[in-house]
């Protein structure tokens, strides 16, 4: 908790004061990834779907989310319903780790992870 104060002074020399209590928060927003479930197998087109959520201290609306796969940035959203589809014949079959980032209107961010296997068959 922060205390301000003010005192203002007239052409008389007299004052008045004023002191305020405030709480400044630095909460940042949140970030759950709805679909597909942590752990999941995966092949072809995939719509990574999650849900933010705003900061609680300043209700920021979030401005845009990245989509990263084993850390390189591979798509981004920046509408509701947030989804962002990743192909994933683009990548190596085998164990993934997805990361969604979050950013709101006065850039504070928040992170979530998951892990996904790829398991794309070859054509025939």
């Amino acid at each position: 908790m922060h205390v301000i104060g003010v005192t203002v002074f007239d052409d008389a020399g007299k004052s008045a004061s004023a002191r305020h209590a405030v709480t400044v928060s630095n909460a940042p927003p949140s970030v759950v990834i709805d679909s597909p479930a942590d752990g999941a197998v995966v092949e072809g087109e995939v719509p990574i779907q999650f849900t933010p959520a705003p900061s609680p201290s300043t209700q920021s609306p979030i401005e845009h989310a990245d989509l990263f796969v084993d850390d390189h940035k591979v798509g981004l959203d920046s509408v509701s319903p947030w989804s962002i589809r990743l192909d994933t014949t683009l990548l190596a079959n085998g164990p993934h780790t997805i990361r969604v980032d979050v950013y709101d209107e006065y850039r504070a961010s928040a992170s979530t992870t998951q892990a996904l296997t790829v398991n794309n068959h070859p054509n025939p």
